[in-house]
Order: structure tokens, then sequence, then C-alpha cells
């Protein structure tokens, strides 16, 4: 059964922070989450820079989300919902979804050594599976198959990282499109994964185009499908473990159920040992399998030290 690492809907998001929940990403003038973006509900639109109004001063681009660092394993799958919106992919194609070994820590733009394999949007439609970064790019396979313009695809890959036995398989809308074995898929010193890159790392004649994303996945090497994100928030405190104290009133979850976090205006506070629990909407989805749960806290430590904090689960 496969690890669930990381999920995201962007309906939990600040619309002035999309980016809150990943280690880098390009300045939020890329960036933009709306109800209007999404698939089922809120999603996130890339704007790569020129002539848009997100940033028409700015030529370079670039807009990429990372998140490094989250596990570390020789193989992994990432699924995303994507729509192209403007216009055709110019020049060579574009990395839109990457693996990367995050030891190397160059994450920055123009520096991006740090990627193992990616797929590759190209002008064609089609999707190409690459080995290492864009500047020295060596093509491994290329579908026969090709995705279409303002329509939601989903896009689903797993790469296996060795030198000579390493693999890969690039799945859209759930058919297998790309089937790499028995080839080296390690482009760096490591054996190794450890991070991801979703977006677009190029410049000059790559400007003003407009993709949106929705229903991202990643898992330690398998296949999920194509899924469903749902953002559930508190409507009520629990009837067990309510230690910590809210900033205001005496109910709990009124304190934490915002749709995008109010900073220090309401929250809960709580020391060693206290535990909080609250009743959540129900999910819209009525059938099919949930393959996991992630919780999203949004904490602050005021004393300055090092504390840990613990996220708690209770089923009923």
């Amino acid at each position: 059964m496969a690890q669930l690492l990381f999920l995201d809907s962007w309906d939990h998001h600040d619309e002035n922070d999309p980016l809150a929940k990943y280690n880098y990403g390009t300045d939020t003038l890329y960036w933009r989450v709306s109800a209007s973006y999404g698939r089922h509900g809120a999603g996130i639109r890339i704007n790569t820079g020129g002539t848009q109004p997100f940033d028409a001063a700015n030529n370079n681009g670039n807009a990429t989300l990372v998140q490094r660092k989250f596990f570390s394993g020789t193989s992994a799958c990432i699924g995303v919902a994507f729509k192209l919106t403007e216009k055709p992919i110019p020049g060579n194609g574009w990395p839109f979804l990457q693996f990367l070994d995050s030891a190397l820590q160059r994450f920055w733009l123009g520096a991006f050594d740090a990627t193992q394999c990616a797929v590759w949007l190209l002008p064609s439609g089609r999707l190409r599976l690459v080995r290492g970064d864009f500047q020295s790019p060596t093509t491994l396979a290329t579908s026969t198959v090709t995705f279409k313009r303002d329509v939601w695809h989903y896009l689903e890959f797993k790469l296996v990282v060795h030198d000579t036995a390493g693999s890969a398989v690039v799945k859209l809308d759930g058919a297998t499109i790309i089937n790499f074995s028995g080839g080296d898929t390690q482009s760096t010193k490591y054996t190794r994964i450890d991070g991801f890159r979703v977006g677009f790392n190029r410049s000059g004649a790559f400007n003003n185009r407009l993709v949106q994303l929705d229903d991202l996945y990643v898992t330690d090497g398998d296949f999920l499908g194509d899924i469903k994100v749902e953002a559930r928030r508190p409507t009520t405190d629990s009837a067990a473990n309510q230690d910590w104290t809210p900033s205001a009133g005496t109910l709990r979850y009124d304190m934490v159920d915002d749709l995008t976090p109010d900073e220090s205006s309401t929250y809960v506070s709580g020391g060693v040992g206290d535990v909080n629990t609250y009743v959540t909407q129900d999910l819209v989805t009525t059938s099919g399998t949930v393959h996991g749960i992630q919780v999203c806290n949004y904490a602050y430590n005021l004393d300055f030290d090092t504390k840990t904090l613990a996220s708690a689960i209770r089923h009923s």
C-alpha cells in the first residue's frame, strides 16, 4: 500500500498566500487562488509572467512550487489535475513535473541541477520523460498520446531512481502513455528523491501562459488515480479533548474555522500535553476510497524556543 506523503487542493489556502505549504515558490504575483480555477472548488492558476496583469513588468517566465525534504526514498509518485488555458507551448517544451534530490539545496531560479527526472509538456501536446534539468536534458521517452488545451487532464508520474535499473511510468487520465524501464533515471550523484517541483522554470519566450492546477497528491511510489482532495473545516468542538484556550468566548472551533487564517485575530492556545479535537464538515463525496487525511495546522511559537506540535485525529 502506498504511503501518502502530501495533498493539496488549494481550497484552504489564503488567496494572498497560495504558497504557504511549500518550501519555495516564485513571487505570489505569478499565482492566484480562486474557486473559478479548480475542478472541485478552488484551484490555483499559474501565470508565467510577461504581459498578463499579474506581473506585467516581469519578463522571466518562471512560476514554480517546490516542496523539499518531506521524505527521502528511491521512488515516488505525483499526480495533479491541470488545464492549459492560454497560448500553445513554445520552443522545445516545458518541464512541468519534476522529482528532485534536494540534498543539493539548489532550488532558486537559475540553478536546477537538483532534478532527477521530469515530465515535459511539448508544443505538439505530447509529453516527454527527461532526465536532468532543462539546461542539460536527456530525453528518455516521448508519448504518442497528446493532451488538449482548455480541457482538464489528470497527469501522474511515478519514478524509481537508479543509474542502471531505473524506471518511470507516466499516465494521462488513467492511461499509461510512457513506460520506461531498465535505464538511467539518476541525474545527481545521489540515488534518492526527497522533493518535487510543479510548474515551469523556463524564461523569455515562455511568458504569458496560464495553467490551472487542482487535486495534487504525492506518494512513496504507487498510483492513486484521478483523485479529489476536499478541504474540511471544524463545525463544533468535540465532546473530548478541549484543553486549549480560545482567544475569545468559549467556542474553540470558532477560533480556527476561518476560510483563510486570520493570523492572530482569532486562535486557541495551549501548553505541554494539551489536546484539542474538533468535529469537522462531512465529505461532499459519498463514494469511493479515502486514501488519507492531511491535517493542516497554522501555528505560532510565542516563546521563540524549540517545541513540538503533533496532529491528532479522532475517528468517530
